[in-house]
């Protein structure tokens, strides 16, 4: 609204739409989003392919989950759910694919990395973190041992942003604030396009 025209999303949001934003505007971040739903929607087919051992049944799945949220119903919505969705459909499949190789160490921390992203994207999505990485350490675990409990201290450094987050609400906050209030001053519109926080930033 006119009221409200800023994100609360903590940084990573900003982050991942900025180079998107910066080359297309609107529709450069609707097509990053498109392609984001693409590589998801591919990724939960090769995972339920790997799981079930049956690619007709994945495919049909797949298509079933496409038709619902975050897919199509927000295709032409500028919302974080698509990014979440890929790095958990990402952290599932990694895990799903240490099988005992030389390259597990390597997937396990992807996976640990990966989870441990979800809260720069929303701070709501830290339980679903938790959980994604607990299911990642049950998929793996039996297959390779005590080696999939790497996904514990890499999903940790990504929670850096339980940490961080503080800081980049306090700074978003003030930085909003204050460029509402000297806009106001100045009778000027407040923007109907949503600003990026360091936008803000850079204007004081």
């Amino acid at each position: 609204s006119e009221q409200r025209p800023y994100s609360t999303h903590p940084v990573g949001a900003p982050l991942l739409f900025a180079p998107a934003y910066a080359l297309g505007g609107r529709q450069g971040v609707l097509f990053e989003l498109a392609l984001l739903s693409t590589l998801t929607a591919v990724g939960l087919w090769l995972y339920l392919s790997q799981v079930t051992g049956d690619g007709a049944a994945a495919a049909c799945v797949t298509l079933a989950v496409a038709l619902t949220v975050p897919f199509v119903p927000l295709i032409a919505n500028e919302y974080t759910e698509m990014p979440a969705l890929h790095l958990q459909v990402l952290a599932l499949l990694l895990a799903a694919g240490a099988g005992g190789g030389p390259g597990d160490r390597s997937k396990l921390l992807l996976v640990g990395l990966a989870v441990g992203a979800l809260p720069w994207i929303h701070v709501r999505y830290a339980p679903v973190a938790a959980a994604v990485g607990l299911a990642a350490i049950v998929r793996a675990e039996p297959r390779i041992g005590p080696r999939a409990w790497l996904v514990v201290p890499a999903m940790l450094a990504g929670d850096v942003a339980g940490i961080l987050h503080p800081f980049s609400e306090f700074l978003h906050q003030t930085c909003a604030h204050q460029a509402v209030e000297r806009r106001r001053q100045d009778g000027a519109e407040l923007p109907h396009r949503p600003r990026l926080v360091f936008e803000d930033c850079r204007d004081q």
